[in-house]
């Protein structure tokens, strides 16, 4: 996995999403919300993306992730190497943060979104 290959699949599989450089990280967003966080200057490169206040404990749990700094009081998690999960498990995982951050859209926000072709 690689930034090309998440980029790749954000914009083929989730509506409305921008890309945008912020604090130095690849910044996915939908309707200006951000929804996951790629660490493009670390080595390897990390990433960071929102889950489920249910999954949160768990996953944080597991070796290769760790509460995402200033983001883990709103239930994001940090991954030290993009290439510890395969491409089925990054869909999963960014198309679960990117509907938690729709969900808390406007209407109209919502509707523009689901008017894109």
């Amino acid at each position: 996995m690689n930034v090309e290959n998440l980029q790749n699949l954000a914009l083929q599989n989730l509506k409305g999403t921008e890309f945008d450089m912020k604090w130095g990280n690849l910044c996915f967003t939908v309707s200006t919300k951000l929804y996951l966080l790629i660490s493009i200057d670390s080595v390897p490169i990390g990433a960071a993306f929102k889950i489920e206040p249910i999954d949160f404990a768990d996953l944080v749990q597991h070796e290769a992730f760790s509460q995402a700094p200033y983001f883990a009081k709103n239930h994001w998690i940090r991954i030290d190497n993009i290439n510890k999960m395969t491409e089925s498990e990054w869909l999963l995982r960014m198309q679960n943060s990117y509907n938690l951050v729709f969900a808390k859209l406007s209407t109209k926000a919502k509707n523009i979104i689901n008017n894109l072709s």
